[in-house]
């Protein structure tokens, strides 16, 4: 076997206690982002992301991806 699992396998994984375990995890790192932005037509729009704390020496802060 060399480690590569088809769709389905991946999807059986995923959502057996596997994956539960992976969701807690990421759940221990991450933090829910939401903030609200106006559209083109002047209404308002719930945005929502994920960040995650890091400390490189200097005090903690945010990080997330570029596109949030």
């Amino acid at each position: 076997m060399n480690g590569d699992l088809t769709l389905d396998e991946a999807f059986e994984l995923i959502g057996g206690p596997t994956g539960e375990s992976l969701r807690g995890v990421a759940a221990g790192y991450v933090a829910p982002l939401f903030w609200e932005e106006r559209n083109g037509k002047g209404e308002v729009e719930i945005r929502n992301g994920t960040m995650f704390f890091l400390d490189a020496g200097a005090g903690p802060f945010a990080v997330t991806a570029r596109h949030v």
